[in-house]
């Protein structure tokens, strides 16, 4: 069964990223009724600070280009437009 958290503030600088990423990583370690726990860290912040402790900033920044984000499925999806998150990389030299 699914358990939800939420990590919220309006404040900033009050350690919401830090609380977030020691509790994902915490969870994910531990192992309930013999299975291994799933954590899904999703980051709301313009700053990407949890995607970019998690991916990397080279990662974030690839994905912020190619428009994956958050915030580009949601304009495609407001604009009818068919939103393909797994789409193939384009391999680079």
């Amino acid at each position: 069964m699914a358990k939800f958290v939420g990590i919220y503030n309006n404040k900033g600088g009050v350690g919401k990223t830090t609380v977030t990423l020691f509790l994902a990583d915490f969870l994910s370690s531990i192992t309930i009724r013999g299975k291994k726990s799933r954590v899904l860290v999703i980051d709301f912040d313009s700053q990407s600070s949890c995607a970019n402790a998690i991916l990397g900033l080279e990662r974030v920044t690839e994905l912020k280009r190619e428009g994956k984000t958050l915030s580009g499925m949601l304009k495609s999806m407001i604009n009818n437009k068919r939103y393909n998150l797994y789409k193939r990389r384009e391999k680079r030299e």
